[in-house]
């Protein structure tokens, strides 16, 4: 009976494991397979500073037109061309037509030590 406990028990806490796992995967939003290349890591806000759009140019250099990467769970999409830009509006306009305007991005942005915002929006 002992011996069968020592067999029994690891076993059951791999399946365990292995179904929580397949749980996790399963709930993720985005595959990382489906999207396109991007910088490893999930939280890249960090790293956004005052220079972000030379960041932005030098992954889409190293990634290609179009580059992922998070802040947060947030997922972001880099398009480095207006050719990039046009061909997925123009395909793809009815999925992003819909999409919620983030007003505060628009109107605030992070200096690294604290957000501004522009007044003069009109």
């Amino acid at each position: 009976m002992g011996n069968l406990l020592l067999f029994v028990i690891p076993l059951a806490l791999a399946i365990a494991v292995l179904q929580l796992i397949q749980l996790i995967k399963s709930h993720r939003k985005y595959d990382s397979d489906q999207l396109p290349p991007g910088p490893p890591g999930r939280d890249h806000a960090n790293f956004l500073d005052n220079d972000r759009w030379n960041m932005f140019k030098a992954w889409n250099e190293q990634y290609g037109n179009v580059a992922t990467f998070y802040t947060g769970k947030q997922l972001n999409i880099v398009l480095g061309t207006m050719e990039a830009a046009v061909d997925i509006l123009e395909k793809a306009g009815e999925t992003f037509s819909s999409r919620p305007h983030f007003i505060m991005g628009q109107v605030s942005y992070w200096t690294g030590e604290y957000v501004k915002w522009d007044a003069n929006q009109d």
